[in-house]
């Protein structure tokens, strides 16, 4: 037996919970039953892209006999873009943005 245990490199991601399935089916009957209208959803989601190279590396795991204490040196606020983009039946509308914008509140006329 090898005796290998993983150990976590290090950040979060969304998985799907217990309760999700059941959302999923409510929605699409509401929508079947036409109580949401399509036409005026929007359905939304946001990436970030870091520009030099970084990799986002929160599911990854080492693994090893013994926990190699590995760190990965990162600038303290690294350079990244922002994508945002919302689809709905009638348009899809990129928005792209950076870290200063997204710290601030847009206002109604930026969006």
């Amino acid at each position: 037996m090898l005796k290998l245990r993983p150990y976590k490199t290090t950040v979060s991601t969304h998985a799907l919970q217990p309760r999700d399935p059941a959302s999923r089916v409510w929605f699409l009957q509401s929508v079947v039953a036409g109580e949401i209208y399509l036409q005026l959803t929007f359905f939304s989601d946001e990436a970030w892209f870091h520009l030099q190279g970084y990799i986002n590396t929160q599911n990854n795991r080492y693994w090893s006999s013994q926990n190699p204490h590995l760190t990965h040196e990162v600038l303290l606020r690294p350079v990244k873009i922002g994508m945002w983009c919302g689809v709905s039946a009638r348009k899809i509308v990129p928005v792209f943005f950076n870290e200063k914008i997204n710290c601030m509140p847009l206002t109604r006329r930026e969006f």
